[in-house]
């Protein structure tokens, strides 16, 4: 339609939101937390990848990682 867009980047929303999770605030942790193995996974992101690894340690925290892993090992 010739409209001009601007998107966020993947890399962007993944660290919006792990800095949410981060905060830890129970009324959207979850959906957060889903959102981002979500992400990884349409994306077919590898979380043993040096610069998403830092990524998740930045924004977010090691045990959110973790979480991650684990869930994206059990789906």
């Amino acid at each position: 339609m010739g409209a001009s867009v601007r998107m966020v980047s993947l890399k962007h929303l993944l660290a919006l939101k792990l800095h949410v999770l981060k905060q830890g605030k129970i009324h959207r942790f979850l959906d957060d937390l889903m959102d981002v193995v979500e992400l990884v996974k349409v994306n077919r992101l590898d979380l043993r990848d040096a610069e998403l690894h830092d990524l998740f340690l930045k924004y977010g925290s090691a045990e959110i990682y973790e979480k991650v892993l684990r869930l994206l090992k059990a789906g």
